[in-house]
């Protein structure tokens, strides 16, 4: 459990081969900082400052990616050090960096002028945003969601199609969505997302599996191997949907499980690309007083899950944690 910045909630959002995690957390004034723990303890990267901040990413140089709501629009951030902290442009609205590479490639998304969501790149020491493009062309109402990047530059994420329906893609090394052969297709139903990638190119994500919702049983977890096609995930016995964030370069994927009923009701679980099975991290876990993990949403090729943890269900307070293995 990695706490709070003294404020009531926290999550982990990323990890890198360091075991450096980024996160969010809530200050005692109660505004969410974007926070970073290397040594099992939040720390504020803006410090001083009394506005939402968030980090999603992070990379092996311990560079940190997110968002800031102090600007207007708000703006993406590439934090170096304390030091050493710059903005990130946008399109026309708000902006946010969602993932870091080791070349200092960065991915996310911005609002443009029609205005509607259209994934970025920031490529490295620049902070001019960079149009990907969306699957529906080159129309601006085509929206589009960079999630994800590998270490070649390959970038996965979501994108409006000439349908309408959002699809997972995954772009060439350029980082620039191709209409004609970046689209990875559904599970059977109308829409999907890619969330995370590692350097092999297995993407990970969620899609509907008909045309039912994205609940009631309808979405699934799928991973996508390089060469291969989207193959469907098992969920937790007894959930109703599921979701995969992240998978590392052995392979790991994380993510939860959704089930009917309460707030915020989901599981952190682990499964392996190859294998349709998927694991509860409850079962498997010393939750050391945590009633039980909610998510798993990052891994490192040292096999460490970055997620949340359901701190007090009674008052629904969630904390940023982080699982090591006992091997």
């Amino acid at each position: 459990d990695l706490g709070t910045l003294g404020g009531t909630a926290s999550n982990a959002r990323g990890i890198n081969q360091d075991n450096f995690v980024v996160g969010m957390a809530k200050n005692g004034s109660g505004y969410t900082k974007a926070a970073r723990a290397p040594v099992n303890t939040w720390s504020d990267l803006y410090s001083g400052i009394n506005a939402t901040f968030a980090a999603y990413g992070v990379n092996n140089d311990g560079h940190i990616v997110g968002y800031r709501s102090d600007t207007s629009p708000y703006k993406g951030f590439r934090w170096l050090n304390d030091t050493d902290k710059q903005d990130l442009n946008g399109l026309s609205g708000n902006t946010y960096a969602l993932a870091i590479n080791n070349d200092q490639r960065i991915v996310g998304y911005s609002i443009n002028s029609y205005p509607t969501f259209r994934g970025v790149m920031w490529n490295s020491g620049s902070s001019t945003a960079e149009n990907i493009g969306a699957l529906g062309g080159s129309g601006s109402q085509y929206a589009s969601i960079a999630y994800a990047l590998a270490g070649s530059g390959h970038i996965a994420g979501a994108s409006v199609d000439s349908s309408t329906y959002y699809r997972a893609f995954l772009t060439d090394e350029d980082g620039i969505i191709n209409t004609l052969t970046d689209n990875l297709g559904t599970l059977g139903g109308n829409n999907s997302y890619a969330f995370g990638i590692n350097d092999a190119l297995t993407v990970v994500g969620q899609s509907q599996i008909n045309e039912g919702g994205w609940t009631a049983g309808y979405a699934r977890p799928f991973y996508f191997p390089d060469g291969g096609s989207m193959t469907q995930m098992n969920l937790l016995s007894s959930a109703v949907a599921g979701t995969a964030y992240d998978v590392n370069n052995n392979g790991l994927i994380v993510g939860r499980g959704q089930f009917s009923g309460g707030w915020y009701n989901y599981r952190a679980w682990v499964g392996v690309a190859g294998l349709a099975a998927v694991v509860n991290l409850n079962d498997v876990t010393d939750l050391e007083g945590l009633p039980y993990l909610t998510d798993a949403l990052g891994t490192n090729d040292r096999d460490l899950i970055v997620g949340i943890g359901m701190f007090n269900p009674g008052s629904a307070v969630l904390h940023g944690v982080v699982l090591r293995s006992n091997e």
